[in-house]
């Protein structure tokens, strides 16, 4: 995730090229949401215009069987097609056509030499990204008839005289080049949705790029500091795992039984080792609005507050705290009464403060 994000195409363990999925797939097999909850992003929400929760990717390790366990950021195959190493013959997922794992070789229908997975796709400057229209290239200059048809392979990759990428098809001899083709159709939204695209403006363009081209994905990168008061919010208090644990909250708030509400906070208390009163303190907080950030930001306000941030001094900062500076000005300038130079000296007078950062805890929305 440090250089992808969803809808970004990577190469899985598989060594085949997947699609990202959008957060609405980040969950288990029972459909219970993995990914970690970001507390404590107020500002930053506010500041990038976001209205729902922030939430690290799942994670899932191989243990010592080769078993994965956990949960993992869910992927699709794309593109599906593959082309013959030995005769450019395309053919539509021939994983799924021949019940093969992604990790067993495929086999061309017709020459039986091994194929590989294609490494072109469709793009669209609103964001679509789905399956290169082979058919609708190949015949896009041609008046023949031909019909698509998915299930048949009768679609080639190969050159044309000049070298230059085309795309031919068996049926009609018709042919076309497809390399930075631009059209006017997509077939899809993204790999996993599964549903038509909408219909392209006039304005509106459709590439043919290679999957690995910079124009294929192009997200927008914002980056942001948790900074005080939020950062110094303890992560131990009653409060602030009850707050982080959203489940159980809605749990207790969705008793209406009082006998009922009165044994879950029980439990709840045996749970978090407190008094039945702390949960109850805790839970009236959360509802009033805990942790009471209600500022109005732009992500300008946000910078501007970050830099603030580094300059102030923050007094019995605890080991939990997510922003974590330790100003050395002082001994900066101590420096100037040391035998140094005077370029040295000259340089350190520039200087209108030294800080280190030694804890940031930064988020990025993609």
């Amino acid at each position: 995730m440090s250089y992808a994000g969803v809808g970004a195409i990577v190469r899985g363990s598989e060594d085949k090229l997947m699609a990202i999925t959008d957060i609405r797939y980040w969950t288990n097999k029972s459909d219970e949401i993995t990914s970690v909850l970001i507390p404590y992003v107020t500002r930053v929400s506010m500041a990038l215009g976001i209205d729902k929760e922030l939430r690290m990717p799942p994670k899932a390790q191989e243990n010592g069987r080769g078993e994965i366990e956990g949960s993992y950021l869910p992927a699709v195959l794309f593109p599906v097609y593959a082309k013959c190493q030995k005769c450019g013959l395309l053919h539509n997922n021939p994983w799924g056509k021949q019940d093969k794992q992604l990790t067993e070789n495929v086999l061309c229908e017709v020459c039986e030499s091994q194929l590989e997975q294609t490494t072109w796709c469709s793009v669209s400057n609103k964001g679509h990204l789905s399956e290169v229209p082979w058919h609708y290239i190949c015949h896009l200059k041609s008046d023949k008839e031909c019909k698509s048809d998915f299930e048949s392979n009768y679609l080639k990759l190969t050159t044309d005289s000049n070298g230059k990428r085309i795309v031919r098809c068996h049926r009609c001899q018709s042919s076309n080049y497809y390399e930075k083709s631009q059209l006017k159709v997509i077939n899809g939204i993204q790999p996993w949705i599964y549903t038509k695209a909408p219909k392209l403006e006039d304005d509106d363009i459709v590439e043919i790029l290679e999957v690995n081209s910079p124009g294929v994905y192009l997200p927008e990168r914002v980056n942001a500091l948790v900074i005080p008061p939020e950062s110094r919010i303890s992560k131990t208090s009653i409060v602030d795992r009850l707050f982080n644990n959203s489940k159980l909250c809605r749990e207790i708030e969705s008793i209406k039984i009082p006998l009922r509400k009165k044994a879950k906070l029980k439990e709840a208390a045996r749970e978090y080792r407190c008094s039945v009163e702390e949960i109850k303190k805790s839970l009236k907080a959360i509802k009033d609005g805990y942790p009471y950030f209600d500022e109005n930001l732009t992500i300008g306000d946000l910078i501007e507050d970050e830099y603030e941030a580094f300059l102030e001094e923050f007094e019995n900062v605890a080991d939990d705290e997510d922003f974590v500076t330790v100003h050395k000005t002082k001994e900066l300038y101590a420096l100037k009464d040391e035998n140094i130079g005077s370029d040295l000296k000259a340089i350190i007078m520039m200087i209108g403060n030294h800080i280190v950062a030694t804890r940031l805890e930064r988020d990025t929305s993609i």
